[in-house]
């Protein structure tokens, strides 16, 4: 496989996987549901922006139900590139989709474009956590909100003849900073089309 297009592949691979995740949402629309809840949000957290984006949408199910999936590349300013998919449910306690606290669950699944400290270019795993949305502005279509909490991404793979590297920084990076962090800290901001 040629190496200059290797992430083009992975991106693309990774595109058609978040397009899958959320189809289940799709396929049924209901015609009972409030016409205040918001049909679909996109969102994105603006702190992956000094390593690369993190595009997500979300597809309500209820009024208090969505799936959704986040596509996180991290590309740049970093020795190991990498890319990861998560898709996501969310169950909001208070107020609607969109709008309210709310428990999400979620799984992520991610390729290192350059050997890890762990000598594993891939890594999946799964977490919990909690966050909220609230509405901007007169229009209602704006929305920010904070999202915390905890998962574990299992580095696996062989990483054949690739060169080591990262260091202490690596480490740093994989546990604190990437898409395969245990904490989950992000601000998000959405847009509800």
């Amino acid at each position: 496989m040629n190496r200059k297009c290797h992430w083009l592949y992975h991106a693309i691979l990774c595109g058609a996987a978040l397009l899958a995740s959320i189809a289940p949402s799709l396929a049924q629309e209901k015609s009972d549901t409030k016409s205040g809840v918001p049909e679909t949000l996109v969102s994105t957290a603006p702190q992956h922006l000094l390593f690369g984006i993190d595009l997500g949408i979300e597809r309500s199910l209820t009024p208090k139900f969505s799936l959704g999936a986040d596509l996180t590349t991290h590309l740049w300013l970093l020795e190991m590139p990498n890319i990861a998919i998560s898709p996501m449910a969310k169950y909001y306690f208070t107020g609607t989709v969109g709008t309210g606290i709310y428990a999400r669950v979620k799984a992520v699944a991610g390729y290192f474009f350059g050997a890890t400290v762990f000598d594993a270019p891939y890594y999946a795993g799964g977490g919990v956590g909690f966050g909220f949305l609230l509405p901007m502005g007169k229009t209602g279509r704006w929305y920010l909100g904070a999202d915390c909490g905890i998962k574990l991404a299992i580095p696996f793979g062989d990483g054949g003849d690739r060169p080591a590297l990262g260091g202490d920084w690596g480490i740093t990076y994989y546990t604190l900073l990437s898409p395969a962090s245990i904490p989950e800290l992000s601000i998000r901001i959405a847009y509800r089309l």
